[in-house]
């Protein structure tokens, strides 16, 4: 088994590509950041209660209060959190 040093080494290694200026990133938002805009202005287009927010563990969510006619003048607190699959599991 090669060591790390020796993969860092390798000038043929293929195992890890990282785009030059690109740490590795396991959230969705980090590797497409062109598709967070998106979501973004979808949002902000379609639902404006709903504000972004960060998890501590880094899953990014949309928050806002709803008010269902279905229970009354009752407020309820909604938040939507991404997976850490998306878009793949969408």
């Amino acid at each position: 088994m090669k060591s790390l040093q020796d993969m860092v080494d390798s000038k043929n290694n293929t195992d890890l590509i990282i785009p030059k200026g690109k740490l590795a990133s396991f959230f969705w938002y980090e590797v497409d950041e062109k598709l967070l805009e998106n979501e973004k202005i979808v949002m902000e287009k379609y639902f404006p209660i709903y504000k972004l927010g960060k998890l501590n563990d880094g899953s990014l969510f949309w928050e806002g209060v709803i008010k269902p006619e279905l229970i009354g003048n009752t407020e309820c607190s909604l938040r939507l959190v991404y997976s850490n699959t998306y878009p793949n599991d969408a």
